[in-house]
């Protein structure tokens, strides 16, 4: 399982903020690595985010389609919290066994949060 890691020095504007707050911890609390849109970057994403000080990060899963994918990324990476749900976009192309399937991926998955909502 990885981890975040500092991989580079942190951006200046993360800097500016550590030194304001000291230990600052970072929390994207909302993302969509699962995308397919991001095909192999999104382990690119994922490090230079951790680069940055984002310690850790909500993947939002938007349909039944993307819930493996958001669960098997919480799998491989520590740092990520996985979140089920439906975007207000995918409801009218949810199955009829929905609700079923969430209450499952939300029981496998303890840790995991409840969204995207819609």
């Amino acid at each position: 399982m990885t981890e975040c890691v500092s991989l580079s020095k942190s951006t200046e504007a993360a800097d500016m903020l550590t030194e304001e707050h000291g230990d600052l911890k970072l929390f994207d609390a909302h993302c969509h690595l699962q995308d397919a849109r991001y095909g192999s970057r999104s382990v690119e994403v994922f490090n230079r985010s951790c680069a940055n000080g984002i310690e850790h990060l909500a993947v939002c899963g938007t349909s039944e389609r993307d819930w493996a994918a958001v669960r098997q990324l919480a799998h491989e990476r520590a740092a990520i919290i996985p979140n089920f749900g439906l975007h207000p976009w995918w409801v009218a192309d949810r199955s009829e066994a929905w609700l079923p399937a969430l209450e499952e991926q939300l029981r496998d998955t303890p840790e995991a949060g409840l969204g995207e909502c819609g």
